[in-house]
């Protein structure tokens, strides 16, 4: 820890920075997206430079195998021409987008805050919305070097996903989570019940408090006080009691001296 002050704040410590040695396995997957990206800008250059001959047959074959197939569907026409050019051109954004997402990816996986979450985002962004996973199935009639490109970008993929899962790999994630968690949040959390863990023991600490009674039991200052005041009232009551009956003696013998 080390700490910086600046005018009008008192100093803070601000926490050195965490380093975790990346294992080879991670380095494989860090490829894997690398690999992925190749791929991409080869199937955009590839797309980019094709014959419109080329390119028109895969218009076509789409077309004809489509739900609503369009009429007079060939060069020349507006339509096909329009979507020719969109063809030409379509594959370029994706490889720069492409190219964005491995990057972030690749350095999320490098950075020990964020590398956990980062080989679940590979799934996700390997599905969608790059769709690198499904590269091998190239459109009928692609160029040999789009369709080889497809293949390298599903190869990349699959080999990222795979390295971030084999132990090596888990036993960094792992690592990287207990270098950047406080000590208050790692006690927190192994004091919390595993989904799937043990049941905590009868009389835990993890156990709910039983509910109150109706009726309170009073503490023993409090009985043995009122356990006094009544003796005490008792004998005042016994006294008082003895007096009367005294009083009611002489009042009677008095009566029958008299008569």
């Amino acid at each position: 820890m080390k700490k910086t002050s600046s005018p009008g704040k008192a100093d803070r410590p601000v926490p050195a920075k965490v380093r975790v040695p990346v294992p080879v396995t991670v380095k494989a997957a860090m490829a894997g997206l690398a690999l992925t990206v190749v791929g991409a800008v080869l199937r955009a250059y590839a797309i980019h430079s094709a014959s419109d001959k080329t390119l028109g047959v895969v218009l076509k074959h789409s077309n004809k195998h489509g739900k609503k197939p369009k009429s007079h569907y060939i060069p020349g026409d507006k339509t096909f021409d329009k979507d020719l050019h969109t063809l030409h051109t379509a594959y370029t954004p994706l490889a720069v987008v492409a190219a964005l997402i491995a990057a972030l990816l690749i350095l999320g996986l490098r950075t020990p805050r964020y590398a956990s979450a980062t080989r679940w985002f590979v799934i996700v962004l390997m599905l969608y919305p790059t769709g690198s996973l499904f590269g091998a199935l190239s459109p009928y009639g692609f160029p040999g070097l789009a369709q080889a490109a497809g293949v390298l970008i599903s190869v990349g993929a699959i080999g990222a996903i795979v390295a971030n899962f084999l132990p090596p790999s888990a036993a960094y994630f792992a690592a990287c989570r207990e270098a950047t968690t406080s000590p208050e949040r790692r006690a927190a959390a192994a004091q919390r019940p595993k989904l799937f863990g043990p049941r905590p023991a009868l009389g835990s600490p993890r156990q709910a408090p039983a509910r109150p009674a109706a009726r309170t039991a009073a503490p023993p200052a409090a009985s043995s006080g009122k356990a006094k005041a009544k003796a005490r009232n008792d004998a005042d009551a016994v006294a008082r009691g003895a007096e009367l009956a005294r009083s009611r003696a002489r009042a009677s013998k008095s009566r029958r001296t008299d008569v």
